[in-house]
């Protein structure tokens, strides 16, 4: 009988602790638009310098994430943030003469971040939230060529095609400001507003490039100076949040 007594009273006190634990809990899931410019990446297309056409830009992208975090102080949170921007690949056709080439962009980031946000009510249904993140993100970039003939059947070529990747990372910071409207008492939908500083300083061949670069080589400008890439830039979507 004691030890069922000792067992129930461990019980009750885990049960309490974890509900008090679970009360302070925030998780947040959200999705945005936002426009990229990429920065100075596109030097790396020297070897299309020949074409007088203006190559297309990967320019637009779309990041998801999600917030998990613990309130440490009335309408102040402490929490973590893991997101994904998928930049929307772009593919270009240009013809010269009996040739066709087919031009393939593609670009991710993935930011990893901790900080803080603060909660207001703005009415018994409205709210305001203001949040700052900070942490280190992970980035990449792929372009891919293609040459072939236009017309095979009249004009015969061998069709070549070369990838080239790059990596890299650097800091990363987000201020992000929400207007919410409560569902329930645990549920907020709301509308974001926010901006992304995500510079990366240096980037790295991710595999060989043909007789020049090697996998892990650096990648440089024309003129010595390390290329950089930059998926810096507002973010404009909503998302939904539940507190426990």
């Amino acid at each position: 009988m004691k030890g069922r007594f000792v067992v129930g009273c461990a019980l009750a006190v885990a049960c309490a602790t974890s509900a008090s634990f679970a009360q302070g809990l925030r998780l947040g899931a959200w999705v945005s638009y936002t426009p990229l410019s990429l920065g100075d990446i596109y030097e790396t297309d020297s070897g299309t310098a020949t074409v007088t056409v203006e190559t297309k830009k990967v320019d637009t992208g779309v990041v998801a994430g999600a917030d998990l975090g613990m309130e440490v102080a009335s309408g102040l949170t402490a929490g973590i943030r893991v997101g994904y921007l998928y930049g929307m690949p772009v593919t270009q056709d240009l013809i010269i003469l009996f040739a066709k080439l087919t031009l393939e962009q593609s670009a991710s980031y993935v930011p990893l971040m901790a900080g803080v946000s603060y909660h207001m009510d703005a009415g018994p249904t409205l709210s305001v939230t203001g949040s700052l993140y900070a942490g280190y993100g992970f980035a990449s970039y792929t372009s891919k060529t293609t040459m072939g003939s236009v017309n095979p059947a009249t004009f015969p070529m061998e069709t070549i095609s070369q990838e080239m990747g790059v990596s890299g990372s650097g800091v990363v910071a987000d201020a992000t400001i929400a207007a919410g409207v409560k569902l329930s008492p645990q549920l907020t939908f709301s509308l974001n507003l926010g901006y992304r500083y995500a510079l990366v300083p240096q980037l790295t061949f991710s595999q060989d490039i043909g007789d020049g670069a090697r996998k892990g080589d650096v990648v440089k400008k024309d003129n010595g100076e390390n290329m950089t890439m930059d998926f810096s830039g507002i973010a404009i979507g909503g998302g939904i949040a539940f507190a426990f």
